[in-house]
């Protein structure tokens, strides 16, 4: 089934589901998100740590695990169960 925009979250409304988070939406929140954490956690984890870290290495490591994180939604089950068109997946979203 083709859809225009892949959804990350359930409508809550099945007549408008132009309002609810679009999956590309939601995963740039998502490493913006991230990206703000690794800049505030910094300093204080490397103080606790007692030692300066690769900041760059650890923050595209995050960043990459925060595109990755609801990648399995991508797929027909997520996107009908979602738009209320099926009642359940055949496999949760983090296992694909």
């Amino acid at each position: 089934m083709a859809f225009k925009h892949l959804l990350a979250k359930s409508t809550g409304t099945p007549l408008h589901p132009e309002s609810a988070q679009t999956l590309l939406g939601h995963t740039r929140n998502t490493i913006a998100a991230m990206r703000s954490l690794c800049a505030t956690l910094e300093k204080p984890v490397g103080e606790f740590l007692g030692k300066e870290l690769p900041t760059s290495g650890i923050s595209r490591l995050a960043c990459a695990a925060a595109w990755l994180h609801d990648l399995g939604k991508a797929n027909d089950h997520f996107q009908e169960t979602v738009r209320g068109k099926r009642r359940q997946q055949g496999a949760r979203h983090e296992s694909v």
